[in-house]
């Protein structure tokens, strides 16, 4: 089953999806900034992750999302939805 997540816009280049649960696992506020022409995520408490830096917002949080989870020891299906689009 495939959670999706909606980023919801939070001021000039910002995107955010708020904390969430998923497969017992709870995921902080993860944020993308739009930084030199391109979306850089990072999971509230963590470092910017430049090697998840993508052209596409809902690319580069699904990319973070995924490596948190994985990091949990869980790999679920995981939908990025923008809301106001991309």
């Amino acid at each position: 089953m495939k959670t999706t997540l909606t980023a919801l816009p939070a001021g000039a280049g910002v995107f955010r999806i708020p904390s969430f649960k998923v497969v017992d696992v709870i995921v902080p506020m993860t944020t993308a900034l739009f930084i030199d022409n391109q979306w850089v995520p990072f999971i509230d408490g963590e470092n910017l992750q430049q090697q998840f830096a993508r052209n596409g917002v809902s690319l580069s949080l699904h990319l973070c999302i995924a490596n948190y989870l994985q990091r949990q020891g869980r790999n679920p299906s995981i939908h990025i939805v923008i809301q106001g689009g991309e």
